[in-house]
């Protein structure tokens, strides 16, 4: 998650990244404008990532933040 200030209002910004390991590029795969880190917020990123392609992950990252939890078990299983 980026959260960017402009002005008095604060904007979250998702952010999703693929990375393969043994030095081969990182890529951002999608980053939205949405209003925090709901676990609707985070469904609406994942399916729009399983619609382009997106197999369950090998691996997850995860800061805490329970709505990227719940969101992956429930769209990715």
């Amino acid at each position: 998650m980026v959260r960017v200030r402009l002005g008095p209002q604060s904007h979250f910004h998702l952010a999703a990244r693929r990375h393969r390991g043994g030095g081969q590029d990182e890529w951002l795969l999608a980053i939205k404008q949405m209003g925090g880190e709901s676990t609707e917020a985070w469904r609406t990123v994942l399916d729009d990532l399983v619609k382009r392609g997106l197999r369950r992950p090998e691996l997850l990252i995860v800061d805490g933040g329970a709505g990227l939890e719940s969101a992956n078990r429930r769209r990715l299983g």
